[in-house]
């Protein structure tokens, strides 16, 4: 949840779908389910938003690797996710942990509520200060806008294969129809669980937020435009927060 009043309306605004602005969205695109994911609107918002949005970010990424590379870590890694098919593929990101400290389960599982800022993995204010923000995934919008095919902008966000095995052993509930939805819809950048869940990593909250995003009543202008609005609004919601804890300590 947000923490700040004014946010939690301007969220509440975004999300009914009585709204002008929602009457204003299902007008330009009315749209739903696979006919949504294969229409042109879709397909030219996927293309559009990421080759517009790198022309802003590609600067700090190129900055923040180069000065994590000065510390004699390379400055960019490859994370792997499990595809559509089955098929292992590899996702760019800024490195903001030691290399190989992914692999210990037990910390893994410990951090697993942990904002991403208050890992104790990351250390330095450049690397928290790009873990807070998430920023350290924007290498993914720059590999998408270059022709990137194995995900989208907007859509399930990839499971790395140690989550998948995770889930896959325990089958918490509403398992089996997470599965069979997980190799039958679009993966992407942005989710519904990555926008507004504070424990994206929690298993139990990851299925719920997936299937409700992958109804195909909910696969439509309104949710695509809500996602990327309230993954904006809690980047802000932490600024907010940021500036307000700097502003008491002094």
């Amino acid at each position: 949840m947000l923490e700040h009043r004014f946010l939690r309306k301007i969220d509440r605004y975004f999300r009914n779908n009585n709204t002008v602005f929602a009457k204003t969205l299902d007008k330009i695109c009315p749209k739903s389910g696979q006919e949504y994911l294969n229409s042109a609107f879709k397909k030219k918002m996927e293309s559009i938003i990421p080759k517009t949005a790198v022309i802003f970010t590609r600067p700090l990424t190129g900055y923040a690797a180069r000065q994590i590379s000065k510390d004699g870590h390379e400055g960019y890694f490859e994370s792997p996710r499990v595809g559509n098919i089955g098929k292992i593929f590899y996702i760019r990101k800024i490195r903001t942990m030691p290399a190989g400290t992914k692999n210990n389960e037990e910390l893994n599982f410990l951090t697993r509520r942990l904002p991403p800022e208050d890992d104790p993995r990351v250390n330095g204010k450049l690397k928290r200060f790009l873990r807070m923000f998430e920023l350290d995934e924007l290498p993914e919008l720059e590999d998408l806008a270059n022709g990137n095919t194995e995900f989208g902008l907007i859509g399930r966000r990839p499971a790395s294969p140690k989550t998948k095995e995770d889930i896959d052993k325990y089958k918490p509930q509403n398992y089996s129809q997470w599965d069979q939805t997980y190799f039958t819809t679009p993966l992407g950048i942005f989710s519904l669980n990555s926008a507004v869940n504070p424990h994206r990593k929690d298993p139990l909250t990851r299925i719920r937020l997936d299937l409700f995003q992958s109804m195909p009543e909910n696969q439509n202008i309104h949710m695509d435009t809500y996602i990327l609005l309230r993954t904006g609004l809690m980047m802000l919601d932490k600024a907010v927060s940021k500036l307000e804890e700097i502003r008491e300590s002094n």
